[in-house]
């Protein structure tokens, strides 16, 4: 494989997404393949790091460039999440992520839009998009408790193929077929 990132600049124009491969923690081709993709091609698309991504490396894969990550099927999300924050506080314009990431933890739904409606209606841009930034971490990390707490992948793929059935079921004893099998 090619590990210059100077071979894609024919196709940097109509790329959306790079994303570089993290084989081993060990391996730092990917910051410098980051870096010179930002400084020397210029490219603004979203950088990704993929593999084998590490909690502690989320702070300076940022300063290298990337803007987003995904973590291996045998990491832990939390532990992500929690990296995503301490990164967010490390940053001057995020600084009280950590604190505000609790607080939002607690609030309703409804609340933590009429925060942001506060924030955004009375003019200060940076404190709202520092607090939506928090809220979507606050609420992924949300989703992937519950997520786990429902059973993870196996359960919910249990859930969705009883709810098909019962559709399937449903839509039959009203008359109408499936194109597809039932499996």
């Amino acid at each position: 494989a090619n590990d210059d990132p100077e071979t894609l600049q024919p196709w940097l124009a109509s790329l959306p997404l790079i994303a570089i491969d993290f084989p081993s923690f060990r391996d730092g081709r990917g910051y410098s393949q980051a870096y010179l993709l930002r400084t020397r091609l210029g490219w603004r698309g979203e950088l990704r790091a993929v593999g084998d991504v590490l909690r502690d490396q989320l702070a300076h894969m940022r300063q290298c460039g990337f803007d987003a990550f995904a973590i291996r099927a045998d990491k832990s999300l939390t532990d992500a999440l929690k990296g995503l924050a301490a990164v967010l506080e490390a940053r001057s314009d995020f600084s009280g992520a950590a604190e505000t990431y609790e607080a939002i933890l607690k609030l309703e739904p409804g609340n933590a839009m009429a925060y942001w409606g506060l924030a955004r209606a009375s003019g200060n841009r940076e404190r709202a998009q520092r607090f939506m930034a928090q809220a979507v971490v606050a609420a992924l990390r949300a989703a992937i408790e519950q997520f786990q707490e429902e059973g993870g992948q196996p359960a919910r793929l249990a859930r969705y193929t009883e709810n098909c059935r019962t559709l399937v079921d449903g839509m039959r004893a009203l008359g109408f077929r499936t194109f597809l099998p039932d499996e």
